[in-house]
């Protein structure tokens, strides 16, 4: 039993770190680091909807990589739909801490106090941790 929750707390940590603010913080441009369009941004937000997994996770890896804040929507929803594969909605938990939006922040400390999947919970709990170590004063 604790080996299990050691290993959760491993993934969470190990998740993290590997999607952690340094790797995402090469790109000193603006928070729109490609210049997308508006038709690029709503076809990412369609691709984070999509119920294609593949589709979706690359949407949504593409969301958190150049922050697109008009995609926390979207990002919450896959985050709070236990249709949705375990890695899924972890992968929509990172997108939604490298957007930082204090509100869907909020929906990732409520995942990891509810959460029924032990993976799901403890990676949530160590992003949520992440963002308050990132951003002190959101903790209110």
């Amino acid at each position: 039993m604790k080996s299990n929750i050691y290993m959760s707390l491993l993934i969470a940590l190990i998740t993290v770190l590997l999607f952690s603010e340094k790797s995402f913080s090469q790109n000193t441009h603006s928070n729109n680091h490609l210049n997308l369009t508006p038709l690029q941004i709503d076809n990412l937000i369609q691709g984070v909807k999509s119920g294609n997994d593949g589709l979706c996770n690359s949407a949504i890896y593409f969301v958190g990589r150049y922050r697109l804040q008009k995609a926390t929507n979207a990002l919450v929803n896959v985050l709070l739909d236990k249709g949705k594969s375990r890695w899924t909605r972890i992968y929509a938990a990172l997108a939604l801490h490298e957007v930082a939006d204090n509100r869907s922040i909020n929906d990732i400390k409520k995942v990891s106090l509810v959460e029924d999947d032990l993976i799901v919970k403890n990676i949530c709990a160590a992003i949520y941790l992440d963002f308050l170590d990132r951003f002190p004063f959101a903790s209110k």
